[in-house]
């Protein structure tokens, strides 16, 4: 009778199991349809509840989904959370090195070089050409964005090792018109406090650097004349205010336009950079 009992016990138990397993599937089925029509939340969240409940071999896949759900829909910081936590279960070598690609990618796309670059480094050299390829490829975005252009350069060739000598040469005449940029902010910056617009002309803004030193300009001499007609308190009171804000201002704004002439023949050359490894 006993021996009856244990029988139909292990019975309901085998049963139950492969109900939630099916359950499982048809959650995991279903968020595939939503991501396939785009409706990524609804999708990701039947991911995490299939995740919650499902073991490491189900986890495995649904992470990954999830993480494809979140690129598409442009949120790259929990792409590379659910990519890390994939590549905690992989337990495949290769698989794993994809994951932490993919990690890599997300965080790169997010702007967090310095992170992705961690990532990258944790990868060894010794696999496959194809994911080697990759790895160089994204260590030479990651360099490039926190400014550690030589080492960039040396990823980026590096990546296409097999490419004809004309191409690495292209990129290192990229590489050295990037290290010709020899604007500084700080410099434009001084400028613009010893005479005002000095700094947005050496940024090459001649427009704002001439509009800065006529506005600041016109008021210290309207100071100065309310001085000798009136008193200087009387000139301070009237004028001290506007020519301090617009004097300020403009060495504020000399430092802002010259990192931002910066950033953008930066932007040029780095496009420039992915256009020639790409091609």
């Amino acid at each position: 009778m006993k021996l009856k009992h244990l029988l139909l016990l292990i019975s309901f138990w085998l049963m139950a199991a492969k109900g939630e397993s099916q359950t499982l599937l048809q959650t995991m089925a279903k968020a595939d349809s939503l991501a396939a029509l785009g409706n990524n939340d609804s999708a990701i969240s039947l991911y995490n509840r299939v995740a919650f409940f499902g073991d490491d071999a189900i986890k495995e896949i649904v992470y990954s989904k999830a993480a494809q759900c979140h690129l598409a829909a442009q949120q790259y910081k929990e792409a590379a959370n659910c990519y890390e936590l994939a590549s905690r279960l992989q337990q495949n070598d290769s698989a794993k090195t994809k994951a932490i690609l993919n990690k890599a990618s997300c965080l790169l796309l997010n702007g967090d070089y310095g992170f992705a670059l961690a990532d990258l480094y944790s990868i060894k050299d010794s696999i496959a050409p194809s994911l080697l390829k990759s790895k160089l490829f994204y260590q030479g975005i990651a360099c490039f964005g926190i400014g550690k252009f030589e080492e960039s350069e040396k990823y980026f060739i590096a990546s296409i090792h097999n490419a004809p000598d004309s191409i690495k040469q292209k990129i290192h005449q990229l590489f050295m018109e990037n290290k010709r940029i020899h604007l500084s902010p700080n410099l434009a910056r001084v400028l613009s406090i010893i005479l005002p617009g000095a700094g947005q002309l050496y940024a090459g803004d001649f427009k704002n650097g001439l509009s800065s030193l006529l506005v600041v300009g016109g008021f210290t001499a309207l100071a100065i004349n309310t001085a000798i007609v009136y008193s200087i308190p009387i000139a301070a009171l009237a004028t001290g205010s506007w020519t301090l804000r617009y004097y300020a201002g403009g060495f504020q704004r000399a430092t802002t336009i010259t990192q931002k002439r910066i950033n953008k023949r930066r932007q040029k050359i780095y496009l420039e950079v992915l256009g020639v490894v790409g091609g």
